[in-house]
């Protein structure tokens, strides 16, 4: 019994943390493709994962940790789907027309 239980929580820890990892990943994501300050977005983004990965070392309790880093995270969402599409750029001759 104590062995599943080992199990389980090691299960648990390794969804969140690969969960984390692909927020943080989308959240860089999103900032270095389509941040607002063309060539700062790279350096944008870097910063964004610093930020992160200092929430997952310095900020303690875990529930706290998660939270924030969640609340970085939905932030740049919210950011994100505020976006809106641009209609001026060069399209492929295909897709020019609707």
């Amino acid at each position: 019994m104590f062995v599943f239980s080992l199990i389980g929580r090691a299960l648990g820890w390794l969804c969140l943390t690969l969960g984390m990892m692909f927020l943080a990943a989308w959240a860089a994501g999103a900032l270095f493709f389509d941040g607002p300050f063309g060539a700062v977005n790279a350096v944008l983004a870097a910063g964004l994962l610093l930020a992160l990965l200092a929430v997952v070392f310095f900020v303690r309790p875990g529930a706290l940790k998660v939270a924030v880093f969640l609340a970085i995270c939905a932030g740049v969402a919210g950011w994100w789907f505020t976006l809106e599409p641009r209609q001026d750029r060069q399209w492929q001759a295909d897709a020019a027309l609707t």
